[in-house]
């Protein structure tokens, strides 16, 4: 695995990549980084997969931000499409879970056209819980 950093701002997201290949980008729930993607790492590394693992906003190794209002959707989406532009890819396939899966829902919702395919795991589609809510 080699680090990356990504620079959003006065925010760094720290992201682990690994091998070469198709692209698969995983997000991590909360309040873990992506070192709890170690097995799967492995398994996609074998497989010829180029893995993609950020700690995102606020978890690992990444900028942990003081303030409630610095972990805005829009700021934790911007965050992860900013790192599909710090490898220049233009289309990933997405895993995500937990609280990486809720922030994956909107990803593909707001930007289809980023992801070729998306597997949320322990989360579902956002649609239930309406206007009101948590996101």
């Amino acid at each position: 695995m080699k680090e990356h950093r990504v620079t959003l701002g006065d925010i760094e997201l720290a992201v682990f990549a690994a091998c070469a290949g198709p692209p698969v980008l995983l997000l991590h729930g909360f309040p873990d980084d992506g070192e709890v993607r170690e097995n799967q790492l492995s398994a996609l590394a074998v497989e010829v997969y180029r893995v993609i693992t950020p700690d995102t906003r606020g978890c690992g190794q990444s900028t942990i931000p003081a303030g409630v209002s610095d972990y805005r959707l829009k700021f934790l989406l911007d965050g992860i499409i900013s790192v599909l532009d710090h490898f220049e890819l233009e289309r990933v396939s997405l895993v995500a879970h937990d609280w990486g899966a809720m922030i994956a829902w909107r990803l593909v919702i707001a930007r289809p056209e980023r992801f070729e395919r998306f597997a949320a795991l322990a989360v579902g589609h956002p649609a239930p819980l309406g206007a009101g809510g948590t996101m």
